[in-house]
């Protein structure tokens, strides 16, 4: 861990039996995470639950958080990791296959959600270079109202183009956003 990982942020998801040596692989593990989630395995009568484990990780680590359900382990695990940190599971087995499957889907959805702010970004650049283009244009139609006596500012045209622009978008909360862009 400390070779591979160092100077990352590293969150545990922990998951143990009471009939094995939880304690001594805590006090070998627990001197590499930040933060400890405790889980249990499901519908085992083996498994240590969530609080007593946290309890005995609380004796060697500081910030240990117990969770009662995997989903939620795992979502704090990716909060607390962020895009940079670790996110290692282990302890017994029983609960890997839960865990593997909710990761997966945690996983898919991160990168759905990737995929989208990716669009979203190339659109926000589309309308920076949009917009600069646009302002280049009004200010050679101001150069050319000025140096032709026509008053720069126009209300009555601008009254009507965001009135025109604001028909064009779909729904009043875009028809809102198009008037607040246009009369900037």
């Amino acid at each position: 861990v400390e070779r591979y990982f160092k100077g990352r942020r590293i969150i545990y998801i922990m998951g143990m039996f009471r009939d094995k040596d939880y304690r001594k692989v805590i006090r070998k593990t627990e001197k590499y995470a930040d933060t400890i989630l405790t889980i249990a395995a499901p519908d085992n009568p083996r498994a240590l639950s969530p609080g007593e484990l946290a309890d005995a990780v609380r004796e060697f680590h500081s910030d240990v958080r117990p969770y009662d359900d995997i989903e939620s382990a795992v979502a704090e695990a990716y909060h607390l990791a962020g895009t940079e940190g670790v996110i290692i599971a282990f302890g017994s087995l029983a609960f890997l296959g839960d865990l593997t499957e909710i990761i997966n889907i945690t996983e898919e959805i991160m990168t759905d959600l990737e995929r989208y702010r990716d669009e979203i970004d190339e659109i926000d650049s589309e309308i920076v270079r949009l917009f600069e283009k646009r302002m280049k244009v009004s200010e050679e139609v101001a150069e050319y109202k000025i140096k032709t006596g026509k008053q720069v500012l126009d209300p009555v045209r601008e009254s009507q183009k965001i009135h025109t622009l604001k028909e064009k978008a779909h729904g009043e909360f875009n028809s809102l956003g198009v008037q607040e862009l246009f009369r900037q």
